[in-house]
């Protein structure tokens, strides 16, 4: 979202101009991105209500979830102890999918004075809790985005004590459904998501244009709710029209409840 042009040259970091934005925060001139924003962050936080909360969102090709950490010596004993708090306040509720405080600890020589958590921090100090989030990116376990959402979104409601009354057993929704998969087209992997009021086995397949089955893209027990996973493409398939299947059974009967197949493209 901060750096579309870099995206469509398909960089990770770097703008069009070929900037890492992520390391620009200190540099003169900003590129344009980061002095837009800059300039929102800066009228919120001379705001009546002032940022208190800023993720940095990632992806990660380490195949883990969790926060960028940094270090005292980079900020002070107190943040350091309110960032453990916080991130150990996320996690409660996501406890065997983000990883503890420490997994990842930065900042261990000093504020680098180059990213987004550097600019609140030397700023604001620890009135914003500036970090980095990062999720899994085309891994094995890549996938679990409304437990991830879950877990950040109440723990922060926590952090800030703000009540909200939660009923973890009610579903989402009386009614099945499978999403359109994002992107559509895709060329190399593709979010799917889908809806179940039953907890039960639930199954989704690949199929190609004649029907014949490819291969099972997930296969086991799922609680009610929404669901998704990260689909990483055979390198072999050939581009072309494919259909996903979503199968609910029901436990209790061991009856098929839903049956639904929609179509994607595959565009390499």
């Amino acid at each position: 979202m901060f750096n579309p042009d870099g995206v469509v040259l398909n960089r990770r970091r770097n703008n069009a101009n070929n900037i890492d934005l992520e390391s620009n925060w200190f540099t003169f001139p900003n590129q344009p991105e980061v002095a837009a924003l800059k300039a929102r962050f800066l009228q919120l936080m001379n705001s009546n209500n002032p940022i208190e909360i800023e993720l940095n969102m990632h992806s990660s090709s380490l195949c883990k979830r969790y926060f960028v950490y940094h270090d005292s010596a980079g900020t002070s004993p107190q943040f350091a102890i309110m960032q453990q708090n916080y991130i150990s306040g996320i996690r409660k509720y996501f406890i065997n999918g983000i990883q503890p405080w420490n997994y990842f600890v930065s900042w261990t020589n000093g504020n680098p004075m180059k990213y987004p958590e550097s600019w609140f921090w030397f700023y604001y100090g620890p009135s914003v809790m500036a970090l980095t989030y990062e999720d899994m990116y085309q891994c094995a376990g890549t996938g679990k985005f409304d437990s991830t959402a879950n877990a950040l979104v109440r723990g922060i409601l926590d952090y800030m004590n703000i009540p909200v009354s939660v009923d973890d057993n009610k579903p989402l929704s009386n009614n099945f459904n499978l999403f359109q998969n994002y992107p559509n087209p895709f060329n190399s992997s593709t979010n799917i998501s889908w809806q179940s009021p039953l907890s039960s086995w639930q199954t989704i397949k690949l199929y190609d244009i004649l029907g014949r089955e490819i291969e099972t893209i997930i296969d086991g027990y799922y609680e009610a709710g929404i669901h998704s996973t990260l689909y990483i493409i055979n390198s072999t398939l050939p581009s072309g029209v494919y259909f996903y299947q979503l199968r609910v059974v029901d436990s209790s009967t061991g009856n098929v409840a839903y049956i639904v197949t929609k179509k994607m493209i595959l565009s390499k």
